[in-house]
């Protein structure tokens, strides 16, 4: 805002690190505690933030800027609200508190995951493995010698996209031509906004596909992450119940 009224007066209204701004004038965002309100007072809209408990409204510098604009100035300003800055911090609000922090970790977990194709260290040297698992696959079977494959074919069709496809094997020979397996797509990095959602928007449609590649190569190696989240729960429930069975000895 500061920086149309800058423009408009030819720079006779400096930007706003040069203003002295009035004890009751607040730019900083909404804390805890607060509440955004708006009233009308002589004629003007004044925004500002509400303290919950006191009732106290502090103004806010915006809104005063876009008054002056039109009454004084006799501009007219657009006023355009960062749509992207306030989406990311719902996200990530949303990540943080809720199922008490559980989504914010499988992002962690799953970030690690869509960068495989870059890593170790940026050498890339995971995502020619990546495509070697896949190529030796496609070599050794077919459609129907998988047992991975042949269980979930119709939903790694579906996550394709492959509405034709009406046969395993025409979902088979569309596996080779998945784009993680040509290119090693966008770098997800969580200091970047919505940088996690493109990875994910590319990788998930893929997901089934490379769990069945995984699994055929590792499936003695009892890797399934399904069986290891089960496993662990039921580890965590015996250690429960062992720690309550402690405490009623020690009562007795």
């Amino acid at each position: 805002m500061s920086q149309q009224l800058n423009f408009l007066s030819n720079a006779r209204i400096p930007n706003i690190d040069f203003f002295t701004t009035p004890a009751n004038v607040h730019i900083h965002p909404v804390r805890k505690g607060s509440t955004r309100v708006k009233r009308l007072e002589n004629g003007r809209i004044r925004a500002g933030h509400q303290n919950t408990q006191t009732g106290e409204v502090t103004k806010l510098l915006p809104n005063d800027g876009a008054w002056y604009a039109i009454h004084k100035m006799k501009k007219l300003i657009l006023a355009r609200w960062d749509v992207i800055h306030r989406s990311i911090r719902d996200v990530k609000l949303a990540l943080l508190h809720g199922s008490s922090g559980e989504y914010l970790q499988m992002q962690f977990h799953s970030q690690y995951l869509f960068s495989v194709a870059y890593r170790p260290f940026g050498s890339s040297g995971f995502f020619e493995e990546k495509k070697r698992l896949l190529e030796l696959m496609m070599a050794r079977e077919t459609w129907s010698s998988v047992p991975e494959f042949m269980d979930s074919w119709e939903q790694i069709k579906d996550e394709l996209g492959l509405e034709s496809a009406e046969h395993p094997s025409d979902v088979w020979n569309a596996l080779p031509s998945m784009s993680g397996f040509c290119n090693k797509q966008s770098l997800p990095k969580l200091s970047r906004w919505f940088s996690w959602n493109a990875s994910a928007e590319e990788k998930l449609p893929e997901w089934t596909a490379m769990k069945v590649i995984l699994s055929y190569h590792f499936r003695s190696q009892n890797l399934d992450p399904d069986e290891a989240y089960h496993k662990r729960q039921l580890e965590q429930m015996a250690k429960d119940s062992t720690e309550q069975t402690s405490m009623r000895k020690e009562f007795l």
